[in-house]
């Protein structure tokens, strides 16, 4: 079982306010989007302890229950499922606002009526629709 009070950088009895604290500042030091492409997959993994090890110890049921040493750590579904889907990757941001943004302007220029009517505007409705979707379900699943 990881030490998720190692990875904070914080005592056993700290306060709330504490492990708050120490997690703003790791997140500020190890954040990846300060470093360049060779370390920032490094940084991402740090990150993504830093993150587990707040969302544990910030809730006061969810630490009371490792500190007792009845966690059990589950697989983090999240971040495989956002690996597998590649929706941080910058390419998918990228078609993701070209979706978005080209079917509001058919819209807009059409009034409905094009978009309905041409193949181009289906897709580009629907793709943006189904990304919207994709990201809403792995939001609500955080």
């Amino acid at each position: 079982m990881k030490n998720f009070y190692k990875i904070l950088q914080v005592d056993r009895e700290a306060s709330p306010e504490v492990i708050h604290k120490a997690y703003r500042a790791l997140v500020h030091q190890y954040h990846p989007d300060r470093y360049h492409t060779k370390q920032k997959q490094r940084m991402e993994e740090q990150m993504r302890a830093i993150n587990e090890a707040y969302s544990i110890l910030s809730d006061p049921t969810q630490r009371k229950r490792y500190d007792s040493g009845s966690f059990e750590q589950k697989a983090s579904v999240p971040n495989q499922t956002a690996s597998n889907t590649n929706m941080g990757s910058p390419l998918f941001r990228v078609l993701f606002w070209f979706l978005v943004t080209a079917s509001i302007l058919t819209l807009l220029r059409g009034a409905g009526r094009l978009l309905l009517v041409t193949p181009l505007g289906k897709i580009l409705l629907l793709g943006g629709l189904a990304y919207l979707a994709i990201w809403y379900y792995k939001r609500k699943q955080r």
